[in-house]
């Protein structure tokens, strides 16, 4: 069978919030009819350990900022930029999504402190990858020609550090957003956490589900 063992601080989280709905949770395992059996609106404990592997990842910055910020500095700034109503509206859109978005981490951080988490946490890395995307791809479209120049492929010592670019950098932000839908958990595998765990849907077919890894067929 395989060792479906927890990281430690996970073990404790799920312990504690399986006393207080009374589901048990020893040795760090999650009873298979806790995550099984779906209540309607999801299974608590499925809820919670969504929460904790993807809760750390959801701060909320300030309105406004973000990628949608170099959509709309490009779009205030930046000569040539092709303000038909067309783009007007995906930059509204885009607006609306992050704000939403922002607001959504607030409310997950909120449930955290109160120790009632939900899915935010899987919610906001899902929708961040998508949202990010989009971003950078207005910032380009809004660029146009000018997009394909003063930007190389020579691989420099980054000065900015993390998921959103400096002002000025949505070329390359263009590129480094594509991995946001594969690092830290696929949106494929967010889907599959919220579609089984949170909405309590049946899983996709498993075979190996009770191999142990070294022993699971490898191509």
């Amino acid at each position: 069978m395989a060792d479906r063992r927890l990281a430690p601080h996970v073990e404790k989280a799920i312990a504690q919030s399986a006393a207080a709905q009374k589901a048990p949770a020893a040795g760090g395992r999650l009873a298979a009819r806790e995550l099984g059996s779906t209540p309607p609106g999801g299974s608590p404990v499925a809820h919670r350990q969504a929460a904790i592997e993807r809760g750390r990842g959801s701060g909320a910055p300030p309105r406004g900022s973000g990628s949608i910020a170099e959509a709309v500095r490009i779009w205030k700034e930046e000569p040539f930029v092709d303000k038909s109503a067309a783009n007007r509206d995906r930059l509204m859109r885009l607006w609306i999504q992050a704000e939403v978005l922002r607001l959504t981490n607030i409310r997950g951080s909120q449930n955290r402190k109160a120790g009632n988490p939900g899915p935010e946490g899987s919610i906001a890395k899902l929708m961040f990858a998508e949202i990010n995307m989009d971003v950078y791809e207005l910032c380009v479209d809004l660029l146009g020609a000018a997009a394909m120049v003063d930007y190389d492929f020579e691989m420099r010592r980054s000065e900015n550090l993390g998921l959103i670019g400096a002002p000025g950098t949505s070329r390359k932000m263009f590129l480094r957003a594509r991995a946001n839908s594969i690092e830290g958990g696929t949106s494929e595998i967010q889907r599959n956490i919220l579609g089984e765990r949170i909405l309590g849907l049946p899983g996709e077919p498993r075979s190996d589900k009770a191999i142990p890894w070294k022993d699971v067929p490898r191509s």
